[in-house]
């Protein structure tokens, strides 16, 4: 059985996704989704093109306390139902560290997007611009597809050390 890694970010009407191999110590990113309308679409979807494998996902940690579709189920809780292993610390990490372990893993040559596979990756990543304080421009929508990519490189390859976490790790 293969190991599916997936970066998520939860928005209505604009849920992205990434999914990866970690191959020797390299993430591969091969595979994007985008503007699903919620969590059990972007679900079928990825269970659909991937019904053998197992399936981990490092999603945006406020999908603990939300849905995207049932105010009653949180995404996080669609996802577990649906059998993915859930990797997620109890709060996102900051824009700014998540923004560095990407351009760290690049720099390191430990991260690789198939560009013609993942164009809305590869446009996101060439195109994103900045506010004057430093956060990613929403304006744009260009950003979604950039935190799926983030909580994933994130959790994997973070560019200091996670502290251990002894309550709010979501497994």
């Amino acid at each position: 059985m293969k190991i599916l890694h997936i970066g998520m970010d939860f928005n209505v009407e604009h849920m992205a996704a990434v999914c990866a191999r970690l191959i020797d110590g390299k993430l591969y990113v091969f595979k994007e989704y985008h503007d699903f309308l919620d969590t059990p679409e972007l679900i079928n979807a990825i269970g659909f093109d991937f019904p053998d494998d197992k399936l981990i996902c490092y999603p945006d940690a406020s999908g603990v306390k939300r849905g995207s579709t049932d105010a009653g189920t949180s995404d996080i809780a669609l996802l577990r139902k649906a059998g993915f292993s859930i990797r997620a610390r109890s709060k996102n990490p900051f824009i700014k560290d998540r923004i560095a372990s990407v351009n760290n893993a690049f720099n390191r040559e430990k991260l690789f997007i198939d560009t013609e596979r993942c164009p809305e990756i590869t446009e996101a990543l060439e195109q994103q611009i900045y506010t004057p304080n430093g956060q990613p421009d929403k304006k744009s929508g260009l950003d979604h597809i950039t935190d799926a990519v983030g909580y994933l490189v994130y959790y994997l390859m973070p560019v200091r050390e996670l502290k251990p976490q002894t309550r709010g790790v979501v497994h």
